[in-house]
């Protein structure tokens, strides 16, 4: 997994910015991430490896993507900073619920079923989230009057 999502943590940053729209690479990147977590959860024992490299492979597009989003839809560096800082900080936080609540799931119902459908609806929420951010546009500089709006 590691070494799927260190792979495209490399490429698809370049990609993006040679791209006019990233939105292609976002929908990719949730695509690899639900086919991985698809093909893990069905695909026989034996497959596997190959699931799970899937896996982190849309999972490495997912967060480079994230990450040059708050780069490249900021107008300056104080504000790419200051976006950087707000989406990981809240991203962290909220991501450390998301381990307890799949073991908590898969506890209660005692399958995967309840937790992998779970971890795919967020892939949907991601995919929503991610297609506004793919927009090619920056946000307006802090202070001008688009800002106030």
């Amino acid at each position: 997994m590691n070494l799927g999502g260190a792979v495209t943590a490399l490429v698809i940053p370049v990609l993006a910015h040679r791209a006019p729209s990233q939105r292609g690479l976002m929908v990719a990147a949730i695509a690899a991430s639900a086919a991985g977590l698809a093909g893990v959860w069905f695909a026989p024992l034996a497959q596997s490896t190959a699931w799970i490299l899937i896996l982190g492979l849309g999972q490495g597009a997912a967060l480079s993507l994230a990450i040059y989003f708050t780069m490249a839809r900021s107008p300056d560096p104080l504000a790419a900073a200051s976006l950087s800082a707000f989406a990981q900080g809240t991203g962290y936080l909220v991501a450390t619920a998301g381990p307890l609540t799949v073991g908590f799931l898969h506890t209660a119902t005692g399958s995967w079923t309840v937790p992998v459908a779970a971890l795919l609806a967020v892939l949907g929420g991601e995919l929503v989230a991610g297609w506004q951010a793919a927009r090619a546009r920056t946000l307006p500089r802090p202070g001008s009057p688009a800002a106030s709006q």
